[in-house]
């Protein structure tokens, strides 16, 4: 079966709702669309004090981002409904409003440090991009590239080892004890950039991009900074 009418089955047997008012025939409807609510400060990537562009704090500023920029807060549940639905429900509606709000928080906040960036999205595995249909980051990333008017680099970071559940799925003290020893590798066969914006869906404890941050610095890169969509457990 085609996968529009599937689709079409789907819509019929389930139909759309407005997550935030549930009003019919919208995912987000234009009203709870307008009121959505952009991060207009940033934090350091390892503890909650309000930085500028959310670069490190002096008590992290060992950490091995430089900082950390995110457009929402994950709390916020219509945020957070938005990217379920999206990786987990595999609800492709939801990918225009999350470009949308990304969209508009890059125009109306600017919250990035300037500076010759190449924009790198945290490799998804090929094994959980097959489940999904599609990779989230690398499309978030998509849209930075085009709305920064910055260069796209996707050969520069594979994703080498497969997780068989996602950081989402894990509770607190897992996430903290999970290893993250030779997930990334780093294409030295090219041109490494001397600084990227390295882009996700959410930034939680910070280990996955905190674990391709540091693979980055080790091959040559000498600024790192985080580009999330939200922020937050």
């Amino acid at each position: 079966m085609e996968l529009g009418l599937i689709n079409k089955v789907k819509d019929t047997i389930f139909p759309q709702l407005c997550i935030a008012c549930q009003r019919d025939g919208f995912l987000l409807c234009v009203e709870c669309r307008a009121v959505f609510v952009c991060r207009h400060i940033q934090h350091c990537p390892g503890c909650e004090a309000v930085t500028t562009f959310g670069a490190r704090c002096p008590e992290h500023y060992d950490h091995v981002l430089d900082g950390i920029v995110s457009a929402t807060w994950y709390a916020n549940p219509l945020s957070k409904r938005l990217i379920r639905l999206w990786k987990y429900r595999y609800a492709r509606d939801a990918e225009q409003h999350i470009g949308s709000i990304l969209t508009q928080w890059l125009q109306v906040t600017q919250q990035i440090p300037s500076g010759d960036w190449a924009i790198v999205p945290v490799p998804l595995h090929e094994r959980r991009e097959r489940e999904r249909g599609f990779d989230q980051s690398l499309m978030l990333a998509h849209t930075i590239s085009m709305e920064l008017g910055i260069h796209l680099k996707l050969d520069l970071v594979r994703r080498a080892r497969h997780f068989q559940k996602p950081q989402a799925e894990l509770d607190d003290s897992k996430r903290v004890a999970r290893s993250f020893a030779g997930v990334f590798e780093v294409n030295t066969k090219i041109t490494v950039p001397k600084q990227v914006l390295l882009v996700d869906d959410v930034y939680t404890t910070g280990k996955t991009m905190s674990a391709v941050a540091s693979e980055l610095k080790s091959a040559g890169v000498e600024v790192v900074w985080g580009i999330t969509f939200a922020r937050g457990n």
